[in-house]
């Protein structure tokens, strides 16, 4: 299953925007580790969340993807933009309806890349302006509040790949470790879905950066602490090197799909 990433492809007639990023400033952590506490702190405290600090970056160009999406392929280049049918331009608002589409979702994926199992272990919904007092609901993934985050300013990939093992294994049955987990011929992989859910992103689209042009020293391990689970991340140092790109407008009937994890990466940085 040995693969090779490839280049993104050829952006020369793509539109290019300025942009802002913030990227974590390595040199700070040489000696002690960055770490990011996400649950609550006492009154007080809030001054232990974190000893992340950063570079704020301007003038990035960022290529509209938009004349090439149909050039993306998840194999190739990590990243895919997919056609949906059926519009959805409303939070769910209810157990149910929550429920309903994430199971969907997860079914769209099966069949869409051919997986055997997909699992859905956690979702969020992003807003450039925030909302507050969003109902409590049930979901097949625990209790939460369907409030609103802000969108990520900070360049990241959700998992290293010892954390990417170690997230799949907490998902898995005993069974399901001894046959993905141990096996050659099978492959898992954590994937990001993106969907808009209002008819079409006007500002915040998402940006992504081709990993052909990241390499592993550009890249610090972050501790990502919630009470209930330990991860690890990684965030982005900034080299001119790197290229970015979003896809200008996208509508609520296209879907981003990235990969995060792979126990088959193929050729790349970690």
């Amino acid at each position: 299953m040995e693969r090779k990433m490839h280049r993104f492809p050829a952006d020369d007639h793509c539109a290019r925007v300025p942009a802002t990023f913030k990227f974590i400033n390595g040199d700070d952590f040489t000696t002690v580790k960055p770490y990011y506490y996400g649950g609550r702190l006492q009154p007080g405290q809030e001054h232990l969340r974190t000893n992340l600090t950063y570079n704020r970056v301007a003038g990035i160009e960022v290529s509209n993807v938009r004349s090439i999406k149909e050039s993306f392929d998840l194999e190739a280049h990590g990243i895919q933009f997919f056609r949906a049918t059926g519009a959805v331009e409303e939070l769910p608002s209810t157990s149910e309806a929550l429920n309903d589409y994430l199971a969907a979702l997860a079914e769209w994926i099966r069949q869409s890349l051919g997986a055997d199992k997909v699992i859905v272990y956690d979702y969020a919904f992003r807003r450039s302006v925030l909302e507050t007092g969003k109902p409590e609901v049930t979901t097949a993934l625990g209790s939460t509040v369907l409030e609103t985050a802000q969108p990520a300013e900070i360049p990241h990939v959700d998992q290293t790949r010892e954390n990417g093992l170690r997230r799949a294994m907490r998902h898995l049955t005993d069974s399901e470790r001894e046959k993905y987990l141990n096996s050659s011929n099978k492959r898992i992989r954590i994937l990001n879905v993106w969907r808009p859910l209002s008819p079409v992103v006007d500002n915040w689209p998402l940006a992504f950066c081709d990993p052909s042009t990241v390499c592993a020293d550009d890249l610090i391990r972050v501790d990502r602490l919630r009470p209930t689970y330990a991860g690890e991340v990684y965030y982005l140092q900034h080299t001119p090197a790197q290229r970015w790109y979003y896809l200008g407008q996208q509508t609520s009937a296209e879907i981003t799909v990235f990969s995060g994890f792979d126990t088959h990466p193929g050729e790349g940085p970690p």
